[in-house]
């Protein structure tokens, strides 16, 4: 699991540095993330592709806009698995903390990719209710 998280790692330095630049590789490295996040690995690389896919994100924001519904499906995905561990024994209360700061860090990011672009989100509107909803719902103590 090490190297896989080394690889995310290295995706989202070479995403950041390369600004703009990263386009040739962006479809590849975004068919990563989705087939990591389906599949059972270890919760901290989980994390780590949050990360990842909003650095994705940011450095490719003609390309990210037109996997919208996949990317609010993941972010979907992230909320559910916050609000679940939260829920659950103590023990993954701090793991729940991480996973909820990395699928914010993304969300944000996939809010301002998708804002950027002069055609707007419907879509990512619709799914601002769902953000409140895990936002009410993570912060109760």
């Amino acid at each position: 699991m090490v190297l896989v998280k080394s690889a995310l790692i290295c995706i989202s330095d070479l995403a950041r540095s390369l600004e703009g630049r990263f386009s040739s590789k962006f479809e590849e490295a975004l068919t990563i993330c989705f087939a990591f996040m389906r599949k059972n690995i270890d919760r901290m690389i989980k994390c780590q592709i949050f990360l990842t896919m909003a650095d994705l994100m940011v450095s490719e924001r003609e390309k990210a806009s037109k996997h919208r519904k996949e990317i609010l499906d993941v972010i979907d995905l992230g909320f559910q698995g916050v609000v679940d561990l939260q829920n659950s024994s103590s023990d993954d209360f701090e793991y729940a903390e991480q996973l909820k700061e990395s699928v914010i860090d993304f969300y944000e990011c996939v809010s301002a990719s998708i804002i950027d672009i002069k055609v707007g989100c419907p879509l990512f509107r619709e799914h601002f209710k769902k953000l409140v909803w895990f936002v009410i719902l993570t912060t109760k103590r």
